[in-house]
């Protein structure tokens, strides 16, 4: 039977995790639902052997945010990537990358919306859409 408990934990860069863990092959890893920081970049979500998984939010030291599904400490699943100057991707996710369908919606609000491989939007299987052509559709 697993040990397990919440605690804090001040790692040697300095960085502070406060949440759940259980010993596994003889040590002690974050396992459940915690909070890391690391200076200026936050992660609240679930962990799985030490590694970020299932639902989560991480906050990055340049303002770019990422809230979604984790797995093995990668985004994997349905997630969205907030850039700090003002691009949106919502979508499927894999490996870290924008793979699957999604839309991407650019810091001048043009809209891709479709299929992405590998952080490239497939455009013949999608639908790009210009700023312009959205504030004249909303107009009319």
């Amino acid at each position: 039977m697993p040990v397990h408990g919440s605690g804090k934990f001040i790692f040697p860069n300095g960085s502070v995790y406060c949440g759940e863990w259980q010993i596994i092959d003889d040590v002690k890893r974050r396992h459940g639902y915690g909070r890391l920081q690391n200076g200026n970049e936050i992660y609240i979500g679930y962990w799985k052997d030490d590694m970020m998984h299932g639902h989560g939010r991480f906050e990055f030291a340049s303002g770019n945010v990422y809230e979604g599904q984790w797995a093995a400490g990668q985004f994997h699943g349905l997630g969205t990537y907030t850039w700090a100057n003002g691009a949106v991707y919502t979508g499927k996710w894999c490996k870290n990358k924008m793979h699957g369908d999604g839309v991407l919606i650019t810091p001048s609000k043009d809209r891709y919306e479709g299929t992405f491989h590998n952080n490239y939007f497939v455009n013949e299987l999608g639908k790009w859409t210009q700023a312009s052509e959205l504030i004249a559709s909303k107009k009319e």
